[in-house]
Protein backbone atom coordinates (compact mmCIF):
# COMPACT_ATOMS: atom_id res chain seq x y z
CA UNK A 1 0.00 0.00 0.00
CA UNK A 2 1.92 2.57 -1.14
CA UNK A 3 0.05 4.92 -1.15
CA UNK A 4 0.23 5.01 2.93
CA UNK A 5 3.85 4.88 3.24
CA UNK A 6 3.67 8.29 4.92
CA UNK A 7 5.38 9.93 7.82
CA UNK A 8 2.67 10.01 11.01
CA UNK A 9 3.08 11.58 13.92
CA UNK A 10 3.53 8.64 16.65
CA UNK A 11 3.94 9.25 20.35
CA UNK A 12 6.75 10.30 22.61
CA UNK A 13 9.82 8.00 23.38
CA UNK A 14 10.13 7.67 27.28
CA UNK A 15 13.68 7.54 28.15
CA UNK A 16 16.30 7.87 30.95
CA UNK A 17 17.60 11.15 29.35
CA UNK A 18 13.90 12.35 29.45
CA UNK A 19 11.41 12.68 25.94
CA UNK A 20 10.90 13.29 22.43
CA UNK A 21 8.60 13.39 20.25
CA UNK A 22 8.96 10.71 17.31
CA UNK A 23 7.42 10.46 13.95
CA UNK A 24 6.81 7.25 12.27
CA UNK A 25 6.81 5.66 9.15
CA UNK A 26 3.27 4.10 8.16
CA UNK A 27 3.94 1.24 6.08
CA UNK A 28 0.90 -0.37 5.83
CA UNK A 29 -2.51 -0.77 7.37
CA UNK A 30 -5.50 -2.99 7.31
CA UNK A 31 -9.36 -2.42 8.49
CA UNK A 32 -12.49 -4.12 8.88
CA UNK A 33 -15.84 -3.51 10.44
CA UNK A 34 -18.81 -5.57 11.01
CA UNK A 35 -22.14 -5.30 12.28
CA UNK A 36 -24.47 -8.29 13.95
CA UNK A 37 -28.00 -8.47 15.12
CA UNK A 38 -30.37 -11.35 16.72
CA UNK A 39 -33.78 -11.46 17.16
CA UNK A 40 -34.77 -13.98 20.07
CA UNK A 41 -37.75 -15.21 21.68
CA UNK A 42 -41.10 -14.86 19.65
CA UNK A 43 -41.85 -17.90 17.35
CA UNK A 44 -38.56 -17.86 15.37
CA UNK A 45 -34.83 -16.73 15.44
CA UNK A 46 -34.02 -13.77 12.98
CA UNK A 47 -29.85 -12.91 12.28
CA UNK A 48 -28.82 -10.01 9.75
CA UNK A 49 -24.26 -9.46 9.98
CA UNK A 50 -23.10 -7.58 7.72
CA UNK A 51 -19.24 -6.79 7.60
CA UNK A 52 -16.52 -5.07 5.54
CA UNK A 53 -12.81 -5.47 4.54
CA UNK A 54 -9.58 -2.89 3.45
CA UNK A 55 -8.35 -3.82 1.16
CA UNK A 56 -10.51 -5.75 -1.07
CA UNK A 57 -11.64 -6.32 -4.06
CA UNK A 58 -13.87 -3.19 -4.59
CA UNK A 59 -14.20 -1.84 -1.87
CA UNK A 60 -12.66 2.23 -0.49
CA UNK A 61 -13.25 3.57 2.32
CA UNK A 62 -14.92 4.74 4.50
CA UNK A 63 -16.32 1.08 4.89
CA UNK A 64 -19.84 1.63 6.73
CA UNK A 65 -21.89 -1.50 7.92
CA UNK A 66 -25.40 -1.78 9.12
CA UNK A 67 -27.65 -4.28 10.31
CA UNK A 68 -31.18 -4.03 10.87
CA UNK A 69 -33.95 -6.19 12.22
CA UNK A 70 -37.83 -5.21 12.62
CA UNK A 71 -40.12 -7.52 14.30
CA UNK A 72 -42.82 -8.98 12.77
CA UNK A 73 -45.60 -7.81 15.16
CA UNK A 74 -45.01 -3.34 15.50
CA UNK A 75 -42.93 -2.79 18.77
CA UNK A 76 -39.69 -4.02 18.26
CA UNK A 77 -36.53 -2.97 16.23
CA UNK A 78 -33.24 -3.04 15.92
CA UNK A 79 -29.93 -1.69 14.31
CA UNK A 80 -26.28 -2.36 14.59
CA UNK A 81 -23.88 -0.26 12.89
CA UNK A 82 -20.23 0.28 12.29
CA UNK A 83 -17.62 2.58 10.29
CA UNK A 84 -13.64 2.90 9.59
CA UNK A 85 -12.70 5.50 7.80
CA UNK A 86 -8.99 7.14 6.07
CA UNK A 87 -6.97 7.93 9.44
CA UNK A 88 -4.29 9.27 7.03
CA UNK A 89 -6.03 12.45 5.62
CA UNK A 90 -4.08 15.24 4.18
CA UNK A 91 -4.92 17.00 7.27
CA UNK A 92 -4.05 13.89 9.66
CA UNK A 93 -7.03 14.09 11.31
CA UNK A 94 -10.53 12.85 10.00
CA UNK A 95 -13.22 12.33 13.16
CA UNK A 96 -15.39 9.47 12.09
CA UNK A 97 -11.79 7.16 11.82
CA UNK A 98 -14.19 4.42 14.55
CA UNK A 99 -17.74 4.89 14.94
CA UNK A 100 -20.22 2.78 16.09
CA UNK A 101 -24.37 2.98 16.92
CA UNK A 102 -26.10 0.21 18.31
CA UNK A 103 -29.58 0.62 19.35
CA UNK A 104 -31.92 -2.39 20.23
CA UNK A 105 -35.59 -1.69 21.92
CA UNK A 106 -38.54 -3.96 22.06
CA UNK A 107 -42.48 -3.09 24.01
CA UNK A 108 -43.47 -6.83 23.04
CA UNK A 109 -43.72 -9.62 25.86
CA UNK A 110 -41.35 -11.99 24.23
CA UNK A 111 -39.02 -10.68 21.67
CA UNK A 112 -35.67 -9.38 22.41
CA UNK A 113 -32.11 -8.31 20.30
CA UNK A 114 -28.86 -8.67 20.86
CA UNK A 115 -25.91 -6.95 19.08
CA UNK A 116 -22.19 -6.57 18.37
CA UNK A 117 -20.13 -4.03 16.43
CA UNK A 118 -16.95 -3.71 15.95
CA UNK A 119 -14.41 -1.40 13.93
CA UNK A 120 -10.57 -2.47 13.86
CA UNK A 121 -7.35 -1.20 12.66
CA UNK A 122 -4.27 -3.01 11.88
CA UNK A 123 -1.22 -0.58 11.41
CA UNK A 124 2.39 -1.49 10.64
CA UNK A 125 4.65 1.21 11.61
CA UNK A 126 8.66 1.66 11.78
CA UNK A 127 10.52 4.35 13.54
CA UNK A 128 13.56 5.60 11.90
CA UNK A 129 16.96 6.59 13.30
CA UNK A 130 16.80 10.46 13.37
CA UNK A 131 13.13 10.95 13.93
CA UNK A 132 13.59 9.28 17.59
CA UNK A 133 16.05 11.45 19.22
CA UNK A 134 19.60 10.11 19.90
CA UNK A 135 18.54 6.38 19.91
CA UNK A 136 20.30 4.55 16.77
CA UNK A 137 19.08 1.70 14.80
CA UNK A 138 18.32 -1.09 17.39
CA UNK A 139 17.50 0.65 20.42
CA UNK A 140 14.73 -0.78 21.92
CA UNK A 141 13.06 2.63 23.30
CA UNK A 142 8.93 2.83 25.21
CA UNK A 143 6.64 4.34 23.05
CA UNK A 144 3.64 6.62 25.18
CA UNK A 145 0.34 6.51 23.04
CA UNK A 146 -2.74 7.89 23.99
CA UNK A 147 -6.59 6.91 22.59
CA UNK A 148 -9.80 9.51 22.93
CA UNK A 149 -13.11 8.01 23.20
CA UNK A 150 -16.25 10.31 22.33
CA UNK A 151 -19.84 8.67 23.01
CA UNK A 152 -22.55 7.44 25.42
CA UNK A 153 -23.98 4.08 26.67
CA UNK A 154 -27.79 4.24 27.56
CA UNK A 155 -30.71 1.67 29.07
CA UNK A 156 -33.93 3.06 29.10
CA UNK A 157 -37.35 1.22 30.11
CA UNK A 158 -41.38 1.89 30.16
CA UNK A 159 -42.63 2.66 33.71
CA UNK A 160 -43.98 -0.36 34.21
CA UNK A 161 -40.71 -1.91 34.23
CA UNK A 162 -39.13 -2.52 37.53
CA UNK A 163 -36.42 -5.55 36.68
CA UNK A 164 -33.77 -4.75 34.10
CA UNK A 165 -32.70 -8.30 34.27
CA UNK A 166 -31.06 -9.24 31.23
CA UNK A 167 -30.45 -5.65 29.57
CA UNK A 168 -26.67 -4.84 28.99
CA UNK A 169 -24.33 -2.56 26.94
CA UNK A 170 -20.48 -3.12 27.30
CA UNK A 171 -17.68 -0.89 25.27
CA UNK A 172 -14.26 -2.66 25.44
CA UNK A 173 -11.00 -0.79 23.98
CA UNK A 174 -7.82 -2.88 23.05
CA UNK A 175 -4.52 -2.19 21.58
CA UNK A 176 -2.39 -5.09 20.56
CA UNK A 177 1.36 -4.93 19.50
CA UNK A 178 2.03 -7.66 17.24
CA UNK A 179 5.39 -8.80 16.07
CA UNK A 180 7.08 -11.90 14.19
CA UNK A 181 8.04 -14.48 16.47
CA UNK A 182 6.24 -13.35 19.43
CA UNK A 183 2.68 -13.40 21.10
CA UNK A 184 0.57 -10.84 20.54
CA UNK A 185 0.84 -7.89 23.62
CA UNK A 186 -2.13 -6.17 24.61
CA UNK A 187 -0.74 -2.87 26.02
CA UNK A 188 -4.21 -1.43 26.45
CA UNK A 189 -7.27 -2.96 27.63
CA UNK A 190 -10.17 -1.36 29.11
CA UNK A 191 -14.01 -1.71 29.99
CA UNK A 192 -17.34 -0.15 30.30
CA UNK A 193 -20.42 -1.71 31.43
CA UNK A 194 -23.71 -0.60 32.15
CA UNK A 195 -26.00 -4.37 33.25
CA UNK A 196 -29.18 -4.40 34.32
CA UNK A 197 -30.33 -5.77 37.70
CA UNK A 198 -33.70 -5.81 39.51
CA UNK A 199 -32.51 -4.26 42.70
CA UNK A 200 -31.29 -1.67 42.20
CA UNK A 201 -31.84 -1.79 38.31
CA UNK A 202 -28.96 -0.49 37.24
CA UNK A 203 -25.00 -1.59 37.36
CA UNK A 204 -22.02 0.97 36.37
CA UNK A 205 -18.55 -1.06 36.00
CA UNK A 206 -15.45 -0.63 34.59
CA UNK A 207 -12.30 -2.98 34.37
CA UNK A 208 -8.73 -2.67 33.10
CA UNK A 209 -7.41 0.49 31.50
CA UNK A 210 -11.20 2.09 31.60
CA UNK A 211 -10.64 5.09 33.02
CA UNK A 212 -13.74 6.68 35.61
CA UNK A 213 -12.49 10.36 35.45
CA UNK A 214 -14.17 12.04 32.39
CA UNK A 215 -17.58 9.41 32.63
CA UNK A 216 -20.67 10.87 33.86
CA UNK A 217 -24.04 9.22 35.07
CA UNK A 218 -27.20 10.60 34.86
CA UNK A 219 -30.92 9.67 34.37
CA UNK A 220 -33.11 11.35 31.72
CA UNK A 221 -36.66 10.02 32.85
CA UNK A 222 -37.50 13.30 33.55
CA UNK A 223 -37.40 14.42 30.38
CA UNK A 224 -40.16 11.91 28.87
CA UNK A 225 -43.02 10.76 30.40
CA UNK A 226 -43.33 7.70 28.57
CA UNK A 227 -39.85 6.22 30.57
CA UNK A 228 -39.51 5.30 33.97
CA UNK A 229 -35.53 5.19 33.39
CA UNK A 230 -33.53 6.31 30.95
CA UNK A 231 -30.14 6.13 32.31
CA UNK A 232 -27.48 7.70 30.27
CA UNK A 233 -23.34 7.37 30.45
CA UNK A 234 -21.51 10.09 28.30
CA UNK A 235 -17.74 9.91 27.71
CA UNK A 236 -16.82 13.07 25.62
CA UNK A 237 -13.30 13.45 24.86
CA UNK A 238 -12.09 10.48 27.45
CA UNK A 239 -8.37 9.77 27.24
CA UNK A 240 -6.38 6.41 27.74
CA UNK A 241 -3.50 6.46 28.49
CA UNK A 242 -0.51 3.60 27.55
CA UNK A 243 2.69 2.25 26.38
CA UNK A 244 4.52 -0.42 24.10
CA UNK A 245 7.92 -1.32 23.27
CA UNK A 246 9.52 -0.59 19.83
CA UNK A 247 12.89 -0.72 18.06
CA UNK A 248 14.06 1.99 16.24
CA UNK A 249 14.00 0.78 12.40
CA UNK A 250 12.52 -2.49 12.87
CA UNK A 251 8.64 -2.55 11.63
CA UNK A 252 6.21 -2.87 14.21
CA UNK A 253 2.57 -3.51 14.05
CA UNK A 254 -0.40 -2.30 16.08
CA UNK A 255 -4.16 -3.62 16.48
CA UNK A 256 -6.69 -1.10 17.66
CA UNK A 257 -10.49 -2.43 18.62
CA UNK A 258 -13.25 -0.49 19.25
CA UNK A 259 -16.53 -3.16 19.75
CA UNK A 260 -19.56 -2.53 21.71
CA UNK A 261 -22.29 -5.90 22.68
CA UNK A 262 -25.36 -4.61 23.74
CA UNK A 263 -28.67 -7.10 25.03
CA UNK A 264 -31.98 -5.31 25.68
CA UNK A 265 -35.03 -7.40 27.81
CA UNK A 266 -38.36 -7.69 26.53
CA UNK A 267 -41.37 -5.94 27.42
CA UNK A 268 -40.29 -2.31 27.38
CA UNK A 269 -36.34 -2.24 27.99
CA UNK A 270 -34.10 -0.82 25.42
CA UNK A 271 -29.97 -0.08 25.59
CA UNK A 272 -28.04 2.17 22.98
CA UNK A 273 -24.42 3.12 22.00
CA UNK A 274 -23.43 5.76 20.22
CA UNK A 275 -19.86 6.13 19.42
CA UNK A 276 -18.82 8.93 16.64
CA UNK A 277 -21.39 10.35 14.70
CA UNK A 278 -22.35 9.08 11.11
CA UNK A 279 -25.06 6.81 12.09
CA UNK A 280 -28.69 7.20 13.88
CA UNK A 281 -29.90 4.32 14.82
CA UNK A 282 -31.56 5.79 17.72
CA UNK A 283 -33.77 7.74 16.06
CA UNK A 284 -34.78 5.26 13.87
CA UNK A 285 -34.98 2.30 15.78
CA UNK A 286 -36.83 4.39 18.39
CA UNK A 287 -39.36 5.86 15.63
CA UNK A 288 -40.40 1.92 14.97
CA UNK A 289 -41.22 1.16 18.16
CA UNK A 290 -42.43 4.53 19.71
CA UNK A 291 -42.77 7.66 17.46
CA UNK A 292 -41.12 10.06 16.25
CA UNK A 293 -41.48 12.71 18.93
CA UNK A 294 -40.15 10.03 21.77
CA UNK A 295 -37.53 9.61 18.75
CA UNK A 296 -36.59 13.11 18.45
CA UNK A 297 -36.80 13.20 22.50
CA UNK A 298 -34.29 10.86 22.93
CA UNK A 299 -31.84 11.54 20.62
CA UNK A 300 -31.76 14.99 21.33
CA UNK A 301 -31.53 14.38 25.39
CA UNK A 302 -28.40 12.24 24.41
CA UNK A 303 -26.88 14.52 22.20
CA UNK A 304 -26.97 17.50 24.97
CA UNK A 305 -25.79 15.56 27.53
CA UNK A 306 -22.90 14.80 24.92
CA UNK A 307 -21.69 18.00 24.71
CA UNK A 308 -22.46 18.93 27.98
CA UNK A 309 -22.87 16.41 30.45
CA UNK A 310 -24.85 17.07 34.02
CA UNK A 311 -24.54 13.95 35.30
CA UNK A 312 -22.45 12.83 38.48
CA UNK A 313 -18.88 11.91 37.69
CA UNK A 314 -18.05 8.05 37.59
CA UNK A 315 -15.05 8.98 39.79
CA UNK A 316 -16.94 9.74 43.14
CA UNK A 317 -16.09 7.23 45.90
CA UNK A 318 -18.37 4.27 45.96
CA UNK A 319 -20.02 4.38 42.58
CA UNK A 320 -17.91 1.66 40.66
CA UNK A 321 -17.04 -2.04 41.11
CA UNK A 322 -13.75 -3.34 41.31
CA UNK A 323 -11.77 -4.03 38.18
CA UNK A 324 -12.38 -7.44 36.65
CA UNK A 325 -8.78 -7.83 35.20
CA UNK A 326 -6.07 -6.01 36.30
CA UNK A 327 -4.43 -3.01 34.97
CA UNK A 328 -2.64 -3.67 31.48
CA UNK A 329 0.06 -1.55 30.16
CA UNK A 330 2.69 1.22 32.17
CA UNK A 331 0.51 4.57 32.34
CA UNK A 332 1.68 7.76 34.31
CA UNK A 333 4.55 8.92 31.78
CA UNK A 334 5.26 12.16 31.90
CA UNK A 335 4.11 13.32 28.13
CA UNK A 336 2.06 11.70 25.26
CA UNK A 337 1.25 12.90 22.48
CA UNK A 338 -0.80 10.95 20.76
CA UNK A 339 -0.72 6.96 19.14
CA UNK A 340 -0.12 7.17 15.52
CA UNK A 341 -3.28 8.83 14.79
CA UNK A 342 -5.30 5.70 16.08
CA UNK A 343 -7.72 7.16 18.26
CA UNK A 344 -11.45 9.80 17.73
CA UNK A 345 -14.63 8.84 17.73
CA UNK A 346 -16.00 12.02 16.87
CA UNK A 347 -16.39 15.50 15.44
CA UNK A 348 -12.65 16.84 16.01
CA UNK A 349 -11.75 15.41 18.92
CA UNK A 350 -9.18 13.41 17.86
CA UNK A 351 -5.82 12.99 19.50
CA UNK A 352 -3.66 16.42 19.57
CA UNK A 353 -0.58 15.39 17.45
CA UNK A 354 2.19 17.85 17.49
Amino acid sequence: MEAHRRRWWCGVIVATLGTWPVRAEIISFTASATATIRELGGVSVAEDTKSAAFPDTGVSLPLQVVARLTADEPGAAGAVAAQFADPLTAGGANPEEFAISVTLNSLLADVYYTGTASSAEVRTIRLRPGDVGPAPAGTRVTVAGRLYLDGALAVFAVPEVDDLTGAEVVLRVTVKQEADGAEPKKVLEGELRLTGRSEPPLSVATAGDFPTRGVFDVNLAALDPELGLFRVLVFPQLRMDYTYEAVVDEPLTLRATVEVEATNAPGGVGVAALLGTPFETLPEVIAKTRNEAAAKRMATAIAGERAAPSGEPLAAAGRLAQPVFPLCGALGVETVLGLCGIAALRGGRRAVIK
